[in-house]
C-alpha cells in the first residue's frame, strides 16, 4: 500500500462527505397533504376506500402523473383487496368525485385522481 496516500489528510474528513442535515419535515404532511385528507375523509364510506385514495395519492406522487396505474397484484399484496374489491372501490371513488376511471384493463386499471376544490397554494 503506498504510504503517501493520507499526506494531505483523511479524505472522510471533507466536508463533502460529512453527513447533511436530517430534512425538516412539515407538520401537515401524514403520507398525504392534511387539506386533501380533510377534503377526502367525508367523501369515502370504508376504510378500504380510504386506503385505496390515500394508495392512488402515494401512487401518482411517486410517479408525478395525476393519471397512474392500479395493478390488481400491487393491490392485492398492500391492501388485502381483491380485484374485484378493487374494482368496487374504484367504483365508489369515481362516483365520490374523488377519481375518473380512464381505461380498465385485464391486469390493472388506469385512473386519473381528481384535484380537490381548494388545494393549498
Amino acid at each position: 500500500m503506498n504510504k503517501g496516500i493520507f499526506e494531505d489528510g483523511d479524505p472522510f474528513e471533507d466536508p463533502h462527505w460529512q453527513k447533511t442535515p436530517k430534512a425538516k419535515r412539515h407538520s401537515r404532511h401524514i403520507g398525504c397533504p392534511v387539506p386533501w385528507f380533510v377534503w377526502v375523509l367525508p367523501l369515502v364510506k370504508s376504510k378500504d376506500q380510504l386506503a385505496m385514495a390515500l394508495y392512488l395519492y402515494r401512487r401518482c406522487c411517486n410517479w408525478h402523473s395525476d393519471t397512474v396505474t392500479v395493478p390488481n397484484d400491487e393491490v392485492d399484496e398492500l391492501l388485502d383487496i381483491s380485484r374485484w374489491g378493487k374494482h368496487r372501490q374504484l367504483v365508489a371513488l369515481e362516483r365520490a368525485g374523488i377519481l375518473r376511471i380512464q381505461d380498465t384493463g385485464r391486469r390493472m386499471t388506469k385512473v386519473q385522481l381528481c384535484y380537490w376544490p381548494d388545494p393549498p397554494r
